[in-house]
């Protein structure tokens, strides 16, 4: 009798323990899920940033070789006084690139503070040229936006850059309207890609920046 009871109190311990383990397993599980999830979604959105950017770049790159258009020429979102009045040269218009704002501009749920839209600047050294020939950069996000570190982070690691994001300095608040024109020590390094996700070396806002037009 005494048996059968310590075999029953051994069958409910040992049924104890094993739930338990279970309980442990499960949630474990969960939450290894949950950082899966999280990284997948940095990967998906940082892949969608990067569509987005190509969008732009290869629009550009299309007024400017089938379309004719002079780099000073190009119109975004400012008016250029130098843009032919038959709106070829313009990104954004039917008779020109063909694209829309909302194509190119990511979600803002990419971002954590600040601007969520793309500034367009023409005051950033690139890729060892001289402080005379500026290029076009597209600059996300704009102002005092800062990008999601996971984003940026998966952004890099496409482009085989190790964390943590370089620093540069683009501080790129500049609209363009057809003039480039270097500003301070605005320079992105020979090393760097066309692309990348920087932390802005003036006030460490990350940032993602895409050359649309190398000088």
């Amino acid at each position: 009798m005494y048996q059968a009871r310590g075999n029953i109190l051994f069958l409910i311990l040992l049924a104890v323990v094993l739930f338990a383990a279970l309980s442990y397993a499960v949630t474990s599980s969960m939450r290894g899920g949950g950082k899966d999830a999280g990284k997948e979604s940095a990967q998906s959105q940082a892949a969608d940033i990067l569509n987005r950017m190509a969008l732009l770049e290869s629009t550009v790159s299309r007024l400017r070789m089938t379309g004719g258009c002079k780099d000073t020429e190009i119109q975004l979102i400012n008016a250029n006084p130098n843009t032919p009045a038959d709106g070829h040269c313009k990104v954004f218009d039917p008779a020109g690139g063909n694209i829309s704002v909302s194509m190119v501009t990511p979600p803002t749920s990419y971002v954590t503070s600040g601007g969520t839209s793309i500034t367009y600047g023409a005051s950033v050294v690139y890729g060892g040229s001289s402080t005379s020939n500026p290029s076009l950069i597209a600059t996300y996000p704009a102002g005092t936006g800062i990008l999601k570190a996971e984003i940026c982070q998966a952004i890099n690691d496409q482009l085989g850059i190790a964390a943590p994001p370089p620093s540069v300095d683009i501080h790129e608040f500049d609209t363009f309207t057809g003039d480039y024109t270097w500003v301070g020590s605005r320079i992105i390094p020979a090393s760097m890609p066309r692309l990348a996700c920087i932390a802005d070396c003036c006030a460490g806002y990350l940032k993602v920046y895409q050359v649309l037009i190398a000088r």
